[in-house]
């Protein structure tokens, strides 16, 4: 398993080299960059800007395409669903094929925190799945989920061409102890590595200690036991402060190590 980072947790007033530069001196060798699509949820908006959250100082592995599933999908639908699908497919494409790197031609297309509201009106799930099919055929396709396991694996067997992302912090706020998640460890393409308190949904920095560690050193170990070799993203909370992200990466590292 490989750790890596979100590119906006490196470091904020950091040119693109000394983040580059902090990044590798801390054993990290892949990042996640974060896409907001603001104006796609403004239906009188006359064109869908893209903007990156800050320019790529590691190989990206995934391309997060946040502040989208959530809220289009969770809220009521005033913009036909098919204009933004075709407006999302072109407009992905258009961003993944700028940050492909020569290291890894084609990252990860991440759609984030996909919930039970989303999935709850029939026509929305089916037009969901229409856009998962619609992108996966550019580049592999992943979709971050807030459901639950039955529900996940409904899903992914809807979708036999689109991965998981599995988010160990998401599972705390949700109250998720079912380690039947290792079940679906082939269909795992990365894991989101963050803390949280039990039933919380606010993210901390990751606890001290080896024995505050456990919880995620025996997922990830069974998720490696059933099949996951994929990257861990590490996700830290703001603002990111250099000592932090050193004691957050330096914990992360020994969970990776733990769970080999």
């Amino acid at each position: 398993m490989t750790l890596g980072i979100r590119e906006n947790r490196i470091g904020h007033g950091l040119s693109r080299d000394e983040r580059r530069t902090r990044a590798l001196m801390l054993g990290l060798t892949v990042s996640e960059v974060v896409v907001d699509r603001v104006s796609l949820l403004d239906p009188r908006a006359p064109s869908v800007a893209v903007s990156c959250s800050v320019p790529s100082s590691l190989p990206v592995i995934s391309v997060c395409l946040d502040h989208l599933m959530s809220r289009t999908l969770g809220d009521q639908i005033l913009t036909p669903f098919q204009t933004l699908v075709q407006a999302l497919v072109a407009d992905a494409d258009r961003v993944v094929t700028a940050l492909s790197t020569p290291e890894i031609a084609k990252p990860f297309v991440l759609l984030p925190c996909l919930g039970c509201a989303s999935l709850q009106v029939e026509a929305t799930q089916e037009a969901a799945l229409t856009l998962f099919n619609s992108m996966v055929c550019q580049n592999p396709l992943v979709v971050e989920v807030d459901l639950s396991l039955r529900e996940t694996t409904a899903l992914l067997d809807r979708c036999p061409s689109v991965s998981l992302c599995l988010d160990l912090g998401n599972l705390r706020t949700y109250e998720q102890e079912d380690m039947g998640w290792c079940a679906l460890a082939p269909r795992i393409a990365l894991c989101h590595l963050k803390h949280r308190s039990w039933g919380s949904a606010i993210t901390r920095h990751l606890p001290e200690g080896p024995s505050a560690l456990v919880w995620y050193q025996t997922r990830l170990s069974a998720l490696r036991d059933h099949g996951f070799d994929g990257p861990v993203i590490l996700e830290t909370p703001e603002p990111v402060l250099a000592d932090d992200l050193s004691r957050n990466v330096e914990r992360a590292h020994l969970i990776l190590r733990s769970a080999a």
